[in-house]
């Protein structure tokens, strides 16, 4: 499935992620993601819909649960679901993001191919989240391609 063809509405996106339709839109206000697809100097008009794409639906998901589970901020977040979502982010290598957290931002993430070497890293040196990228992924994909096959 593509990742970034916008075709979801907020309520889908919402419904994707699990999170509130509210938080869609305080999210996306405060810049988690651009649903416009507009370079930073186009103003954005009143009455402009808002189409959200499948990596949009991921960073939702992510942030959301980031959220929930942990209280973090939003700008910490956003940097968060850049590193593990942003452009540079394959599917087809999905596997787990540690972070390396202090109280106040991420210091650092590594990808590891597999549970053996996150059990690897954590021995070596605790960290302070854990994120399955592929769990994630397949989950949010799966509930895409359902919601897309029963659009009337």
């Amino acid at each position: 499935m593509d990742l970034d063809t916008p075709q979801f509405t907020a309520a889908r996106v919402a419904d994707l992620a699990s999170i509130d339709l509210v938080a869609v839109h305080t999210w996306t206000s405060r810049g988690l993601v651009d649903p416009y697809r507009a370079p930073e100097e186009v103003k954005r008009g009143r009455g402009q819909a808002r189409t959200y794409s499948l990596r949009d639906a991921l960073r939702f998901y992510l942030a959301g649960r980031l959220h929930e589970q942990y209280r973090t901020p939003l700008p910490q977040a956003v940097r968060i679901c850049e590193a593990v979502f942003g452009s540079l982010f394959n599917p087809q290598r999905a596997a787990f993001v540690l972070l390396e957290e202090s109280t106040a931002s991420t210091q650092g993430s590594r990808w590891c191919a597999d549970v053996q070497q996150v059990a690897e890293r954590l021995a070596a040196k605790p960290t302070s989240t854990v994120i399955n990228v592929k769990k994630i992924l397949d989950d949010v994909t799966k509930h895409a391609e359902y919601l897309l096959k029963s659009q009337p």
